[in-house]
């Protein structure tokens, strides 16, 4: 479902079904975060959406009905933060689809009916819906991600795109509509110097710092027509990865292109776009390795680019 990556180059990777697996590229060993109903003394839920890695070191993950936890990394304890008691949550619990710790200290959780603001989402802080964020254009927030200058940009389900631009302590809102990018917005990326990277069920598109058109990326993809893209990554060293369904892509720099970086092999018993989508449900590329969940999504599977 999701992949971050703590301050010991760990994979914290959540799972449908199988929890939290903890990737250690040194020794290329998984471990299991332990179950715990309590979520006092392991993770709550065996379905982890999305995840984060804090400004703090802490790692954070959303689950279906529980909310939020948190693992602290310094006193090796959990936190379980339950959902906000407000009229827009639906009783049935709902699905927070992004997490994002931004440098003014804020936590920004997305979710499918609303976004939400806190200063520090533990069990004793009042968490806000910000004004006018319910239920936003019939559609649910599917990605976060903070520009260069503080900026915040939310990915709405086929409804385009939000952009909250800082002044001082509040945010004016933006709504972007576009038909390069009024589809499903999966994941926004800030390459640091200023240039935005959008993938879309459509294709990839970007946007150059000073501009506010968005243009299609050059792609030369393993398999041409197909527009599906579900993730993006800049790894430490600055390069540019693009996830879809079928295959990662990286960024050329010198041609400006996305070219073909890890296939993934024929694999038994999947026929279909939704059974790869499963397979590949977040791919993510760190350090020469690609980390894919089974069909499951419960078991995750390395596998060596040599890049």
């Amino acid at each position: 479902m999701s992949i971050t990556e703590d301050g010991e180059d760990n994979l914290w990777i959540g799972t449908w079904e199988g929890g939290i697996s903890i990737f250690n590229p040194a020794t290329q060993q998984f471990r299991q975060l332990p179950f715990d109903a309590t979520g006092r003394n392991g993770i709550a839920n065996s379905i982890a959406w999305a995840t984060l890695a804090d400004n703090n070191g802490n790692i954070w993950w959303g689950m279906p009905a529980k909310f939020l936890q948190q693992y602290n990394i310094n006193t090796n304890s959990y936190l379980a933060v339950e959902q906000p008691q407000l009229d827009l949550w639906r009783k049935r619990g709902f699905a927070i689809y992004g997490l994002l710790h931004a440098r003014d200290k804020y936590y920004w959780i997305a979710t499918d009916d609303g976004l939400i603001r806190s200063n520090s989402p533990d069990a004793k802080t009042e968490m806000a819906v910000l004004s006018g964020f319910s239920r936003i254009y019939n559609g649910y927030i599917r990605a976060l991600c903070e520009d260069k200058e503080g900026n915040i940009w939310a990915g709405i389900r086929n409804n385009g795109l939000l952009q909250l631009f800082r002044r001082e302590q509040n945010f004016e809102v933006t709504r972007i509509r576009s038909g390069n990018i009024n589809n499903q917005i999966n994941d926004i990326l800030d390459d640091d110097q200023g240039t935005l990277y959008f993938a879309t069920d459509i294709g990839l598109y970007k946007q150059l710092p000073g501009s506010k058109s968005f243009t299609p990326c050059k792609v030369r993809a393993s398999t041409p027509g197909y527009y599906w893209y579900k993730s993006l990554l800049r790894d430490d060293k600055g390069d540019i990865y693009a996830g879809t369904a079928l295959e990662v892509l990286k960024l050329n720099r010198r041609s400006d292109v996305f070219e073909p970086w890890f296939t993934l092999p024929p694999v038994e018993g999947v026929y279909s776009m939704d059974d790869y989508w499963s397979l590949l449900r977040e791919t993510i590329a760190f350090t020469g390795w690609v980390l894919t969940a089974d069909s499951y999504g419960s078991t995750p599977l390395p596998v060596n680019t040599k890049s």
